[in-house]
């Protein structure tokens, strides 16, 4: 039986939907959305994907509580075998609540993390408070090696945290340079 894993972001935009449609040829994937809009980015989901996807709060809102996120991930994913959680970041409010309801329910959650010690300027305060956080979960996926070396320095250990998680669908990409090739379009 394959590993069944939750991956929630606040919104799906397309390249959310290509690294789910990936994974999900290797997991059990429930692919959840926060939200059916980005209020950060002016995308639409892709229609051609054969991904199905989940949004926990159906309502356009910029606001979401604590309670709302939390009653909403039980009923999407209460009744259902769970191995584990990953969440994109750690700053938003669907993200923190998914990783108490995995506390919760003893299931593992794993961050998702573009971050690095260089991509803003880092306080102390700021940065104590990200260690008690990430310090709630698991493993990490990072983009690269210095997010890796980010979620290392923030508690996790070296060898629970992976690369890939800023990849590309390579289908997409080559059946689109097919096309123009065909096409005659350099």
């Amino acid at each position: 039986m394959a590993m069944r894993v939750a991956v929630l972001f606040d919104n799906l935009g397309p390249y959310h939907v290509a690294r789910l449609s990936a994974a999900a040829g290797e997991l059990d994937l429930v692919a959840l959305q926060a939200r059916p809009r980005s209020y950060e980015y002016n995308w639409t989901p892709t229609a051609t994907s054969s991904l199905a996807t989940e949004t926990l709060i159906e309502e356009n809102t910029t606001h979401l509580s604590w309670t709302q996120v939390g009653d909403a991930l039980e009923k999407r994913l209460g009744g259902r075998r769970i191995d584990a959680i990953a969440v994109s970041g750690w700053s938003s409010l669907p993200a923190l609540r998914a990783a108490l309801w995995a506390h919760e329910k003893q299931r593992p959650a794993i961050v998702m993390s573009d971050s690095n010690v260089s991509d803003v300027r880092r306080l102390g305060p700021v940065e104590y408070t990200k260690r008690r956080i990430v310090g709630c979960f698991s493993s990490g996926l990072s983009a690269g090696v210095s997010q890796r070396d980010y979620l290392v320095s923030l508690g996790l250990k070296s060898e629970a945290v992976f690369q890939g998680f800023d990849v590309v669908d390579n289908t997409f990409f080559a059946t689109g340079a097919a096309v123009a090739r065909a096409n005659g379009t350099q």
